[in-house]
């Protein structure tokens, strides 16, 4: 097909399509739609990785540092703490004191896990202190104070789950493991939406030392990078100080995710192919319907001279231009569903879920959406260019 055969085909495309200006509208709803729909499932699942991902970060940092199996603490954790800190791309470091404890409201006796903090520490970490939901957060000095996990308040108040919690400035009796029993009152009440925080209590690391009669040892270590690009790298430095720990990811306490994720992707991209083939069906109803519409047309279009070439790029052309005009209206559409659930994100138990669209897999969704546009127009195109001339001029 000559360039002037090509020109003619563009210009017979655009006009057949601003002459039914209703309609195209309706094609291109139903298009921007299929866009949105194929976008919007892959970035809600990336979503909800992403989210789980980043509850576990905000309490327990990229790198965590726990005893091996067969000791119950790490000893020297403040040399430990000093020794990493000094690591260039380490943002900060945690030490925690986890000890089982029983707790007593009233009548209800639970056995709950406690865990010492330092206060001061934990802001430049973990979100604990930007979590309180009721009262405040621990400081430094408070030895006769603690704060619950939205579970454990939830629990001790009547039933789990139910919103009905115990409330900042009521008291509880913890007994610890070495027969020592102490009344607190509670400060505050925290909800990060990580199961083993919001079912913890979290009291004055050195109270809980004074208490047990310990001293300079952790029952985790948890270390936030400056750059989380550098998590192998900065695990294989901790690795070379000798902690006497196992020394774990982030990724790994998040395994299980992973291979959740794998099962779930696996459903992404079935239906993403679903939502292809769909995008393919209403484009190929869209120009079989046109075509048989325009018999007539075309038939006095290859009488007076245009080949089969330039009908069936004509209405190639037209796929192409649905395609792009879904792609730009989809688009849209998508970016005012984002930034709504940006400013209002899905709340889930585990944290508040946000799309989330990786740039490459965003390109080949595009390149996949336009190429299976094209694709589906090319069959009624060549069909109806292939017609008999006297029998499209007589609409048969």
């Amino acid at each position: 097909m000559s360039f002037h055969g090509f020109k003619t085909a563009i210009f017979l495309a655009l006009k057949d399509i601003l002459r039914s200006k209703r309609t195209i509208l309706m094609v291109l709803v139903s298009l921007a739609f299929c866009y949105v729909n194929l976008f919007f499932i892959s970035s809600i699942i990336k979503g909800f990785s992403k989210t789980f991902a980043n509850d576990i970060i905000k309490v327990y940092g990229h790198i965590i540092i726990t005893p091996k199996e067969e000791k119950a603490f790490l000893d020297n954790s403040s040399s430990i703490v000093d020794d990493i800190e000094e690591l260039n791309s380490v943002s900060s470091v945690v030490s925690r004191f986890n000890n089982g404890v029983s707790i007593s409201y009233k009548k209800r006796t639970y056995g709950e896990l406690a865990t010492g903090i330092s206060p001061d520490k934990e802001d430049n970490l973990s979100v604990l202190s930007e979590s309180v939901i009721d009262g405040k957060f621990l400081d430094n000095n408070d030895t006769s104070q603690v704060v619950l996990g939205k579970e454990v308040a939830d629990k001790l108040k009547k039933e789990s789950n139910d919103g009905i919690m115990v409330k900042s400035g009521e008291k509880i009796e913890m007994l610890y493991q070495n027969g020592k029993k102490k009344t607190y009152n509670i400060k505050g009440i925290v909800d990060t939406k990580d199961f083993l925080a919001t079912n913890s209590i979290f009291v004055n690391r050195k109270e809980m030392e004074n208490v047990l009669g310990v001293k300079n040892k952790a029952s985790e270590i948890c270390v936030k990078l400056e750059n989380p690009s550098l998590l192998g790298s900065t695990k294989n430095e901790i690795k070379d100080l000798d902690t006497g720990g196992k020394i774990t990811t982030w990724k790994d306490r998040a395994g299980f995710l992973e291979d959740v994720m794998d099962g779930v992707d696996v459903v992404r991209q079935i239906l993403s192919v679903v939502s292809l083939l769909l995008t393919a069906v209403i484009i190929s109803i869209i120009i079989y319907i046109n075509t048989q519409s325009k018999k007539r047309q075309i038939g006095i279009l290859k009488a007076i001279g245009a080949g089969n070439a330039v009908v069936s790029t004509m209405f190639v052309i037209q796929s192409a231009i649905f395609a792009l005009l879904g792609i730009v209206l989809g688009s849209a559409i998508f970016w005012g569903i984002t930034k709504y659930l940006q400013i209002n994100p899905i709340s889930l138990p585990f944290g508040d879920l946000v799309p989330f669209v990786e740039t490459n897999l965003a390109f080949t969704y595009i390149f996949a959406f336009f190429f299976a546009c094209l694709l589906a127009g090319l069959y009624p195109a060549r069909k109806a260019a292939k017609g008999v001339i006297i029998d499209a001029i007589r609409g048969e």
